[in-house]
């Protein structure tokens, strides 16, 4: 036990707050509580902190991305390209751009848990003819495409250059 005159700090165990002179006791017992529950709430919200919050990418947790990224390098397509188009009111021809991402496979719970996981893109049924099974596809277009390319970039080995081409066109649009 340390007495500096100024304020009492507790060095020791709980055995040793307990030897003291009955006066003081109340002064210590106090202290040495104070100081045992700032360290276990500090504990506490280093231990949250750090097994709820893990690395967080634009609100998103890191594995569930780094998942949906692998699953979209292995399954998915990606379309950045110009179109010649004539648009609904004009007689014109246009040079449109087509920007999308999209997942297509038999398995309807992994491609809702795409757009359940994103929040971004619709899920539509892809019919098939012929005997086929039926295929659900998660797709997203222009901004938000813009947007699930930022998110899966990092993690992207196959379809990089397509993700970086549709980060790019965007990036220069806002630059």
């Amino acid at each position: 036990m340390v007495n500096d005159g100024t304020m009492n700090l507790v060095i020791g165990t709980w055995e040793d707050i307990k030897r003291n002179d009955s006066q003081n006791n109340r002064v210590h017992f106090r202290s040495f509580v104070l100081s045992s529950l700032w360290f276990i709430l500090y504990g506490c919200v280093v231990r949250y902190f750090y097994l709820r919050c893990r690395r967080l990418v634009h609100g998103f947790m890191e594995e569930e991305i780094s998942y949906l990224a692998g699953l979209f390098d292995g399954e998915g397509t990606v379309m950045y390209k110009k179109y010649w188009e004539y648009k609904r009111s004009k007689k014109k021809k246009y040079n449109c751009w087509r920007i999308s991402m999209e997942v297509a496979m038999t398995d309807k719970p992994t491609v809702a848990h795409i757009l359940k996981t994103l929040k971004i893109g619709t899920v539509l049924r892809k019919p098939r003819k012929g005997g086929h099974m039926l295929q659900w596809k998660w797709r997203c277009s222009h901004r938000q495409a813009y947007h699930v390319a930022k998110l899966f970039l990092p993690y992207a080995i196959t379809k990089r250059s397509k993700l970086k081409q549709i980060v790019n066109h965007y990036t220069k649009e806002e630059a």
